[in-house]
Parts: C-alpha cells; sequence; structure tokens
C-alpha cells in the first residue's frame, strides 16, 4: 500500500483539502491510469496483466518505504557513533541508490 503524507488544509475547524508530496501525487496518478484502463478492457489476459502490474508498484514501494527505514536507523547510528571518536577506526556510511 502507498503511504501517505497528506498535509490537511482547514477551514472553520473541518478539514477542506489534503496536500500531498508531489512523489505520491505521481504514484497514485498511476495507478488510477491502471485503473482506468481496467475498466475499458473487457480482455481477461490484459486484466491480469494489469492487475500484476499494480501489484508490483505497490511491492516496489513497500521494498522502497523500508530502505528508506534502513537509511535511517544506519544514518542515526552513524551520528551517535561520530559522538565518540576512536582514533584508529575510520568510519564512513554511503547508500548506492543507483543499484539499491
Amino acid at each position: 500500500m502507498i503511504e501517505l503524507h497528506p498535509e490537511f488544509l482547514v477551514k472553520n475547524g473541518e478539514k477542506q483539502f489534503a496536500a500531498l508530496p508531489y512523489e505520491e501525487f505521481l504514484k497514485i496518478k498511476e495507478l488510477l491510469v491502471y485503473l482506468e484502463n481496467l475498466q475499458d478492457t473487457n480482455d481477461k489476459d490484459n486484466l491480469s496483466v494489469c492487475l500484476t502490474e499494480i501489484k508490483n508498484i505497490l511491492i516496489v514501494d513497500k521494498l522502497t518505504h523500508y530502505q528508506n527505514i534502513i537509511k535511517q536507523i544506519l544514518t542515526e547510528y552513524e551520528r551517535i557513533s561520530a559522538q565518540v571518536p576512536d582514533p584508529d577506526i575510520d568510519e564512513v556510511l554511503m547508500f548506492d541508490d543507483q543499484r539499491s
């Protein structure tokens, strides 16, 4: 499932609008295009392909989410570790985002 981070615009104490980060908006837009294609097709083979593609998008989104959590944990560990430096150890934290 796509994790959403909306910010709400409130008027008179009631939520009127929700603003999403642009990346989340693009993911939702992409899924809506797939869903529209599902409505337009009556061919079962195309239907199963579209559902498989949607599932893959959701899986990739979940993997990206967990990768980001791991990056946050490692970054925090590196920050804490840097507070007590050891002159005999060089610590470097790197992430390969292109091949993750």
